[in-house]
């Protein structure tokens, strides 16, 4: 089946220019208002979006100026219009075979817990173990892993552009520091522990929806930037600064919440 061609895309002044001039004035007043970080950013990021068609934009801020309208307080306004548009962004095309994504030790292994049943530090040394096997995992440990979920609600990951079907973090340094660099992910802490997991997207004739993500999608994040280019079907990191070895941006996309059951091995932790 041939893949539909996207709508053209439209940008901020495009998407309010679909509202009645006193819903784009309550918009306007509404992002004006922000005057602190992170929501000066997330103020930006809105004006920079260009991933949405014009009719899909401006439903999202009618959706923003119904929610204010009703007394929500802008910023919790915000957030729940977040919550009720995620995966608004382009679907990918053609979704890498293999996608990546990192997150400190402690908060995968109260996951691998919950699924499991097993108490959360036996859970980080397995991960520990499981690390430490490269390839070599015993089935029963593989096994407890791949029934935990990757995440709640939106999905960050990445993939490797040169080779969609290879884990992305074989191409990358693997200390905290440059992970938290390279990925942008500023809210982790420098001396966090991560794990980093690759997963497969296919699972027997089911594909896994990866889409570009969306200022709705990172909710208040000051970490996330909106890919400049219209036409990407992903986005970029916005790798932090200082950044010594000049690691370049990654591509990002997100997914919808779903379990390791496709988890590669090696798994890798940073140090």
């Amino acid at each position: 089946m041939p893949i539909p061609v996207n709508p053209p895309k439209g940008t901020f002044a495009e998407g309010i220019a679909t509202l009645d001039a006193s819903d784009a004035d309550r918009v306007r007043g509404c992002i004006s208002g922000w005057t602190n970080e992170p929501w000066v950013q997330v103020a930006a990021n809105l004006r920079k979006e260009p991933g949405l068609t014009a009719t899909v934009f401006g439903a999202i801020l009618s959706d923003l100026t119904q929610t204010l309208a009703s007394g929500t307080p802008a910023q919790e306004a915000w957030i729940e219009v977040c919550r009720r548009n995620r995966f608004k962004g382009a679907l990918h095309p053609h979704t890498p075979k293999v996608l990546g994504r990192a997150m400190p030790i402690g908060t995968f292994a109260a996951r691998v817990s919950e699924s499991s049943g097993l108490p959360t530090d036996a859970c980080r040394k397995l991960l520990r173990e499981i690390a430490m096997a490269g390839g070599a995992v015993h089935p029963r440990k593989a096994r407890i892993l791949r029934k935990a979920l990757l995440g709640r609600y939106v999905v960050w990951a990445t993939f490797s552009q040169s080779t969609p079907d290879s884990n992305p973090f074989d191409d990358l340094p693997h200390s905290t520091r440059d992970i938290r660099v390279v990925l942008g992910l500023g809210h982790l802490g420098e001396s966090d522990d991560l794990v980093l997991l690759a997963y497969e997207t296919q699972n027997g004739t089911v594909v896994l929806e990866v889409y570009r993500p969306t200022v709705w999608d990172a909710d208040d994040s000051p970490w996330f930037r909106p890919n400049p280019d219209p036409d990407d079907p992903f986005g970029e990191t916005l790798p932090l600064t200082p950044n010594p070895l000049n690691l370049p941006p990654q591509p990002e996309v997100v997914h919808r919440d779903t379990t390791c059951e496709k988890l590669l091995f090696p798994i890798y932790l940073t140090v």
